[in-house]
């Protein structure tokens, strides 16, 4: 059931329920503030795809007209306006989401089939299978079931001549476990280098983050504002869309990041395009971002420009929406969310040799970027002890996969 508030000129959604393509007599149950006494009142429909019909509310109900829910793909949002006898406008709502249209069923009349499997399901089998027998392997070997009879002893040898030291930061099992904590006198330093650095495997000991920049192109560093954007509660693997995988809508293509970014390339055939990014709960209402904004709010949680979150379905998006001719896009967007009504970030003046002074770590996530092209930004940090250590022995156990 949706149901809306109705106070001046403000809309809000208070229960909602998921849209499916197809669907028909889905209603809207709207409340008004004593200020709409006596008015006309009429539900007006936009998707930003084309003109929809306007529906007369009688006795709080209107009825979301059945060409608003014909296709899939597009974000949905109901205002309401209410005017004298005599057709004087009187008060206009703004504009509030209903939420996305997912496709729904259809009748085939063709008899039901197995699904096929899914060829990633495959992959991840094999593998799965993969890491059993690597482990099994492992297990049999340390219970000494490969190992032959012993031999005689042999005499023993002339002293070998001095082999090569060992290089800093081996990763063995031994040197990775004897780091027992994330202070700064044993903690694990990892550098990050690029156009825009994005981790979460920031140690939660408050330290020093020493940073700098440099550029062939940029003669005055000192000019560059460097930013630093923390606590971004979304994780850089985000499940529904991993790293490396690409996917099409609307003639746009999505390219998952590996330092959290998302490339956008192509043009548009449709005025909307999206990707669902992440299935997580960023609370009870819809955020969504149009056009030109740099952030957007629910009250709760804040996120980042091309983001439409829907709160029914508890799922993120990619959504690019634009109204006129479709543009051509190629460029890289950094998807931030924090708790609260606003992004949260620091902004920093380098020197003119580049360095960056004064950063501390804020949270187990960190995004660092620069708002001139063309600079390249190098950031060291102490490692969340376990997140690295996990890390490392899971390329590990993947090395041990591959050559068994």
């Amino acid at each position: 059931m949706f149901r809306i508030n109705v106070k001046n000129q403000d809309a809000s959604l208070c229960e909602w329920e998921t849209l499916t393509s197809g669907s028909v007599g889905v209603k809207l149950h709207i409340s008004f503030g004593p200020e709409w006494d006596g008015l006309i009142k009429t539900a007006c429909f936009e998707n930003g795809l084309e003109e929809l019909p306007s529906v007369t509310i009688r006795d709080g109900i209107a009825e979301i007209p059945r060409q608003a829910l014909a296709r899939s793909g597009c974000a949905l949002r109901v205002g309401v306006y209410g005017e004298t006898v005599d057709g004087t406008l009187v008060i206009p709502t703004v504009y509030t989401t209903l939420g996305k249209v997912l496709q729904g069923a259809e009748k085939t009349g063709r008899p039901h089939q197995p699904p096929t499997p899914d060829w990633t399901t495959g992959i991840e089998m094999d593998v799965n299978r993969a890491v059993q027998i690597a482990q099994e392997v492992q297990c049999r070997a340390n219970a000494g079931e490969f190992n032959g009879k012993d031999g005689a002893a042999g005499p023993k040898g002339d002293p070998g001549p001095a082999g090569p030291a060992g290089k800093d930061g081996d990763i063995t099992r031994a040197n990775l476990e004897s780091y027992v904590g994330n202070t700064s006198a044993n903690a694990i330093r990892e550098t990050l280098s690029g156009a825009v650095i994005a981790t979460d495997m920031v140690s939660p000991e408050e330290h020093q983050v020493e940073c700098r920049i440099s550029s062939s192109t940029v003669t005055d560093l000192s000019a560059v504002t460097v930013s630093r954007q923390g606590q971004n509660l979304l994780p850089l693997s985000l499940p529904l869309f991993p790293v490396g995988s690409v996917e099409t809508d609307k003639g746009l293509t999505f390219t998952a990041l590996k330092n959290g970014g998302v490339l956008l390339d192509g043009t548009l055939t449709a005025s909307n395009a999206f990707v669902a990014i992440a299935k997580i709960d960023f609370g009870n209402k819809n955020i969504a971002t149009t056009r030109g904004q740099f952030e957007a709010t629910n009250g709760e949680y804040a996120i980042s420009k091309y983001l439409f979150y829907q709160a029914n379905i508890k799922t993120l998006f990619v959504d690019i929406v634009y109204s006129g001719e479709a543009p051509t896009l190629h460029e890289v967007i950094y998807p931030l969310v924090n708790k609260g009504s606003h992004l949260r970030f620091d902004s920093y003046t380098p020197t003119a040799e580049g360095t960056v002074e004064g950063m501390t770590s804020l949270s187990p996530n960190m995004t660092i970027y620069t708002d001139t092209e063309g600079v390249n930004i190098e950031a060291t940090y102490n490692c969340d002890t376990k997140k690295y250590i996990d890390r490392k022995l899971a390329e590990i156990q993947s090395a041990m996969v591959t050559n068994v």
